[in-house]
C-alpha cells in the first residue's frame, strides 16, 4: 500500500520524490492527483522538482501542481541549476516558462549561465539569455 506523502527514508524523501526522480509518469500524476506534496522537500531541501529535472513532463505534472521552480535545497541548489548542469534543454526552458531564476547560481557562485557556458549548451544560454539572464554577473572570489 502507497502512503501519499510518506516518508521513505530518514532524510524526508517522499513517494512522488522517488517516482520523479526515477521519471514515472504515471506514478507522479497519480501521487499528485491522490494529493501529494508538490513542494514537499527532504531535510536538505531537496524536492521532487529538482528529482524530476531531467524529466520534463513530470516537470510540468509538478509545476501545474504547485511546485516551486524557485525553491533551493540547503546548499543552494535549484531544479534549474539541475536542468543546466545535467544539459536539460527541455527541462531548463519549461522551468524559465514557469519563472525559474534564470539569474539562479549554484553552490560554488557559478550562475546558471556561467553552467551552461561551460557544458557548451548553446541552446540553454540562449534560453538563459532570453529570459533575462544577467551577462555581467560574476561569481564570488574564493579568500
Amino acid at each position: 500500500m502507497l502512503l501519499v506523502g510518506a516518508t521513505m527514508t530518514t532524510n524526508g524523501t517522499t513517494a512522488l520524490m522517488v517516482a520523479a526522480e526515477h521519471c514515472d509518469a504515471a506514478a507522479v500524476s497519480a501521487l499528485v492527483l491522490a494529493g501529494a506534496d508538490a513542494d514537499a522537500a527532504t531535510n536538505v531541501g531537496t524536492t521532487a522538482l529538482m528529482a524530476a529535472s531531467r524529466c520534463a513532463q513530470r516537470l510540468s505534472v509538478l509545476l501545474r501542481a504547485g511546485a516551486d521552480p524557485n525553491r533551493t535545497a540547503t546548499d543552494g541548489t535549484t531544479a534549474l541549476l539541475l536542468a543546466v548542469r545535467l544539459t536539460y534543454p527541455q527541462s531548463l526552458n519549461m522551468l524559465l516558462q514557469a519563472s525559474a531564476d534564470a539569474n539562479a547560481a549554484a553552490p560554488n557562485g557559478a550562475s546558471a549561465l556561467m553552467l551552461a557556458i561551460k557544458k557548451q549548451s548553446v541552446g540553454g544560454v540562449s534560453a538563459l539569455l532570453e529570459s533575462g539572464a544577467d551577462v555581467d554577473v560574476a561569481a564570488p572570489i574564493a579568500e
